[in-house]
Formats: C-alpha cells, sequence, structure tokens
C-alpha cells in the first residue's frame, strides 16, 4: 500500500482546502467564462468538488484508487451530479476526458513523474485536452529555493481528531532526484500502546522556474505568469511555492 492510500481517510485532516487557492482558480474562472475544469492528481477530490459547487463541470483523476474512492464517497453524499472522477495516469489524460476549459495541478503532484519526458508529455497532454483559450494552474514546490540551499523544511502536521502525526523531509539523490520521505503516526486515543508507524520514500523530479516556463511554451502555452503562491504576490528566489497559470495558444 503506498503512502496516499495510507493517507486518503485522513487526508482532508491532514491538508484541508487552501482557500487562497479556490480563489486564486476562481477569479481566473470568473474572468474568463469557464464552465468546465480537470483537476489533475486530484485526491480525495476536494477541489474538484468545490469546483462543482461554483456550477462547472468538474472531471478529477488521480493515479491512487483509494483516493478515488473517497472522492466518489463524498460525491454521492453530497448528492453532486455534475463532477466525475477517474483513476488513471496523468500522463494520458485524452484517454480518459472530453475537452476542457481549465486544468488545475497543484501540491507539487507534477514533480512525482520524476522525468523531464514524462512531465513534458504530460503538459502536451494538458495542453490538447484544453478548449481554445482555456487554461492552467499548476502549484510546484519553489525547486529553485531547494537547488540553492539543498533542502527545504517542512512543519510537522499534527491532528488531534484523528489523532495523528505527519513528517517530510527532502534529500538529493546520486542521479538528481529527490528523495521524498514521508513519516505517519497514528495514536490510538483508546490506550497508550505506541502509535503506527508508515515510512514512506518517493522520487521527485526538481523543476526549476527556468525550465517548467521552457516547457510550458513547448508544450503550446503562452501568457505565462509566475507567482510567489496563491496570493499573487511576486515569485523569488525565497518564496513558499511556484504557482504557474499559462493559456493554450491559439
Amino acid at each position: 500500500m503506498t503512502m496516499f492510500s495510507r493517507l486518503a481517510p485522513y487526508y482532508d485532516d491532514l491538508f484541508p482546502l487552501n482557500q487562497k487557492a479556490l480563489q486564486f482558480f476562481k477569479t481566473e474562472v470568473e474572468k474568463r467564462g469557464t464552465q468546465s475544469t480537470l483537476d489533475v492528481a486530484c485526491g480525495t477530490g476536494q477541489y474538484t468538488l468545490a469546483f462543482a459547487s461554483w456550477g462547472l463541470y468538474a472531471a478529477g483523476i488521480d493515479i491512487d484508487r483509494r483516493m478515488i474512492a473517497e472522492a466518489r464517497k463524498k460525491q454521492q453524499q453530497n448528492n453532486i451530479s455534475n463532477a466525475s472522477f477517474v483513476a488513471g495516469d496523468m500522463r494520458n489524460l485524452n484517454r480518459h476526458f472530453s475537452p476542457t476549459g481549465s486544468v488545475f495541478c497543484i501540491g507539487n503532484s507534477l514533480a512525482a513523474l520524476t522525468s523531464a519526458e514524462d512531465v513534458q508529455k504530460t503538459l502536451h497532454e494538458m495542453n490538447e485536452i484544453l478548449l481554445p483559450g482555456g487554461f492552467i494552474v499548476i502549484q510546484l514546490v519553489n525547486f529553485d529555493r531547494y537547488l540553492t540551499e539543498g533542502t527545504l523544511l517542512f512543519p510537522v502536521i499534527e491532528r488531534e481528531d484523528p489523532p495523528l502525526r505527519l513528517e517530510r523531509k527532502y534529500a538529493p539523490t546520486d542521479n538528481g532526484l529527490i528523495l521524498f520521505t514521508t513519516h505517519l503516526s497514528l495514536f490510538d486515543p483508546q490506550n497508550n500502546r505506541k502509535p503506527k508507524k508508515y515510512i514512506d520514500r518517493t522520487k521527485l523530479i526538481p523543476i526549476d522556474s527556468d525550465t517548467m516556463t521552457t516547457w510550458l511554451k513547448e508544450a503550446g502555452f503562452s501568457e505565462i505568469q509566475l507567482h510567489g503562491d496563491f496570493d499573487r504576490s511576486p515569485w523569488t528566489t525565497d518564496s513558499p511555492a511556484a504557482v504557474y497559470q499559462a493559456v493554450k495558444s491559439l
């Protein structure tokens, strides 16, 4: 079982909706009159279902089947008809979906593809699935900062209900990739036994801002903007994130 499969029941508690990310995306949707969206690496569908609540037709895709099961359960519980979910690979978007007005991909998900070829293929897939004038929003870790400093620190996440703790760490590898290690501790509130502990290690590709901008252009995007976070702050090498928005070239 992967780390994300283990996290699925607790994912929304660990990573609640980012209201700034929602507002960022909603501003673009309203400005462009967008009527549909595709949430790539959608996890438990939090954002997908939020987009559907705006009246968009919202589709979500994630490679982890347990995440998708959680998303479908929430969809059914909330009786949301204008959303759909697929367990599948983001490198093959056009195999699963019809053209859409926008693509949303956050949480550093693109870096999990681990190879330049796979990232470039996925960006091309995103471009091809967009309707004319459609746009994308992609969030990555600020890898420029990582490549400069050699490490990135993540805050420890602790929750009381349910009682759990998540620790995350980056470390370099010999082949230029990043080893992303997560430590998940699940506590049993009914007794004093030691918590169940799970360790997962995933490799990521560090995509710096110049490389990402080049790949977006090569994939057929224009009007490329880079922000330091979802508050639209100017991007610098010290920014907490790298938020890209771009439009499909006509």
